[in-house]
């Protein structure tokens, strides 16, 4: 049912023109035929009395003309004596079941009671969402030996909306009534009902709450380790932290290791060299000897300087 109706503003605007009006409607407010077909085909049937079959269901839209609408559903099952009150107290309480299940709904008043002289359950709720949406709703309860009829009324006003519109839609919920003969009817009870039988406003902001002295037992603990859950601090216990582990540093090992490669080269490649020239100086022709000066004496100095045997030796 709310949730049909949440979406009613949006679609109002888009209703088509029919313009009967029904009895109890606010005074000016237009019946949307359409709308109200619309909303009883798709309606869930299951939903009003918890889990029976509804057997008959009907749901009436009307638009205000300065924005708002009114939705009047009846509908009714057929249950046994042990169900009707069980089914009775799950259709009083679906209004503020619907408002819980909005989840931003901001309760202003709800209420359910048992009436004995009429032998009707009734419950209405207040509420108001944020999204810019009102709900001023009522639910009557009633039955007779074989039958249960619910009939709620549920006005959707923007914020905006005048005292005079919501007054008008407030008197038309009054003039709901179960189409049971008094005479006929059985008397109802609520059963099982929840434990929160009413929803408290949602604060708009969050409320400021002053520390309570500690009382004491709070005060004996006061010197004792924090545990958790107490309220205080948590203390960690100090953490060791290993120290990095220290690298050699193996530039120096690089620099001599290619000290050492480098000498190795060069010395093979002297060694090389050397090599090569013994291997030249074995192929080379024996110098020519000089010319002689014509002083034996002389030329024997200069061979003995050059490491060679004097001319008068053999």
């Amino acid at each position: 049912m709310i949730r049909a109706a949440l979406v009613a503003l949006v679609l109002a605007a888009l209703a088509g023109t029919a313009v009967a009006e029904q009895a109890g409607a606010p005074h000016g407010w237009r019946y949307d035929e359409g709308f109200s077909r619309e909303l009883t085909r798709k309606a869930p049937r299951g939903a009003y009395f918890g889990g029976i079959p509804t057997t008959k269901l009907e749901i009436q839209a009307f638009i205000a003309p300065a924005g708002g609408s009114l939705f009047v559903t009846r509908a009714e099952a057929t249950v046994t004596a042990d169900q009707r009150d069980a089914a009775a107290t799950h259709a009083v309480f679906e209004l503020v079941d619907g408002a819980r299940r909005q989840g931003s709904a901001q309760i202003e008043t709800s209420g359910q009671r048992a009436d004995p002289v009429t032998k009707l359950l009734e419950a209405t709720i207040t509420w108001r969402d944020p999204g810019g949406l009102r709900q001023i709703a009522r639910t009557i309860v009633a039955g007779d030996a074989s039958r249960l009829v619910v009939h709620t009324g549920e006005c959707i006003l923007p914020l905006a909306a005048t005292k005079e519109v919501a007054d008008a839609c407030t008197a038309a919920l009054a003039t709901l009534e179960i189409d049971i003969a008094p005479a006929q009817r059985v008397l109802l009870a609520i059963v099982d009902a929840p434990a929160e039988t009413s929803l408290p406003p949602i604060a708009t902001a969050p409320a400021v709450e002053t520390p309570a002295p500690p009382t004491p037992a709070a005060s004996s603990r006061m010197g004792e380790p924090a545990r958790l859950g107490d309220g205080s601090r948590p203390q960690l216990a100090p953490m060791t932290i290993a120290p990095a582990k220290r690298e050699t540093d193996r530039r120096p090992l690089y620099l001599g290791g290619g000290i050492v490669v480098l000498a190795a080269v060069f010395w093979w490649n002297r060694r090389r060299r050397d090599r090569f020239d013994r291997e030249e100086g074995g192929t080379t022709t024996a110098p020519v000897p000089d010319a002689t000066s014509g002083d034996d004496d002389a030329d024997d100095l200069q061979a003995a300087a050059r490491a060679e045997a004097p001319k008068d030796e053999p």
